[in-house]
């Protein structure tokens, strides 16, 4: 009787722990389970269990990002902001179509205006205009999410896909060219004649590459929505790139250690989403170099994660071509 009533105790208690552990940390949620495969699903709720551990430890408060992780996680390292709420499918979507193609036509002209103020030694204006694209940049991506769910309310499945195509290719298009802005504004340091010269080169080449980034993730994104996988991993690639190099320029400037990390995290995850979409399109020999190329930016306890789920992607690889080849 008494053997009974501590197995009663036991299992009571793992279902209080379990229920608390839901509770605990909500602010962390790393959609495991909508993950392609158990071997990803195992390694993304080992991560998250030691990043709710290390939060609840830290009153309730995250000091974690996700690592391997659904498209519905949270907290992760990305510039971009999903919109939940739902939208009034009343709208008249030839206005919200028509404010996205104004927007596009801004942020062009205004990442040429800056080039000409930066090349002039207008730096203070320079600045400005590009916090207007920074902004121009989230709204369009707002308009975006609101222009294509009108459309899928109203079951217009063509419009849909034909939105997001032209969102993908003409944000992919502005992505490239901030991101060539920002490198050649990185490249004026090695002839600043002043260190408040260079300051100023250096706050905006990394503004402009921080938003040429954030570029490539929605591009990425809206590949994904059309089920683009193929595509979308290559542009979260050039996303992840684009972190990379912040990461080096950080490290070069002898940038506080957080700015440094930060970067790297933020390469991570978006190497990270590039290998969901490779393995999604059934290509594993990608997604198990890309998920490699993400180690070298995690801490020391998501590195051992991943190192046990590149060696079972690697067994399954290997069994598969086992299979191709068996004769």
């Amino acid at each position: 009787m008494n053997r009974l009533f501590l197995i009663v105790l036991v299992f009571l208690f793992f279902g209080v722990s379990s229920a608390i552990a839901a509770e605990q940390c909500p602010a962390i949620n790393c959609d495991c389970a909508s993950l392609p495969n158990q071997n990803w699903v195992s390694t993304c709720r080992a991560h998250e269990s030691r990043i709710k551990s290390a939060c609840v430890a830290n009153s309730n408060t995250p000091k974690d990002y996700c690592s391997i992780h659904g498209l519905n996680a949270q907290p992760l390292p990305l510039a971009m902001k999903l919109i939940s709420n739902s939208f009034d499918a009343s709208v008249d979507t030839d206005v919200l179509k028509e404010k996205i193609s104004s927007l596009y036509w801004a942020i062009e002209s205004n990442t040429t205006k800056a080039l000409e103020d930066i090349e002039n030694k207008r730096y203070g204006r320079s600045l400005k205009i590009l916090k207007l694209i920074d902004s121009n940049i989230d709204t369009v991506f707002d308009l975006e999410q609101q222009f294509t769910s009108v459309l899928s309310e109203r079951k217009d499945k063509k419009k849909v896909r034909a939105a997001w195509k032209k969102y993908a290719k003409d944000t992919n298009e502005f992505a490239v060219n901030l991101e060539a802005l920002g490198s050649d504004i990185y490249a004026k340091l090695a002839s600043a004649e002043t260190s408040k010269q260079k300051k100023i080169y250096s706050i905006l080449s990394q503004k402009t590459l921080r938003m040429a980034g954030k570029g490539f993730e929605h591009s990425g994104y809206a590949y994904g929505k059309m089920r683009k996988h193929k595509q979308s991993a290559r542009t979260w690639s050039l996303a992840a790139d684009v972190a990379k190099n912040l990461a080096s320029i950080n490290k070069e400037l002898g940038a506080k250690k957080n700015n440094v990390r930060y970067a790297e995290f933020q390469a991570a995850a978006r190497l990270h989403r590039a290998s969901y979409h490779w393995v999604v399109n059934e290509n594993t020999e990608d997604s198990i170099a890309v998920l490699k190329d993400s180690q070298s930016y995690l801490g020391h306890e998501a590195q051992k994660n991943l190192d046990v789920l590149l060696r079972s992607e690697s067994e399954r690889e290997n069994a598969d071509d086992g299979i191709l080849t068996r004769r």
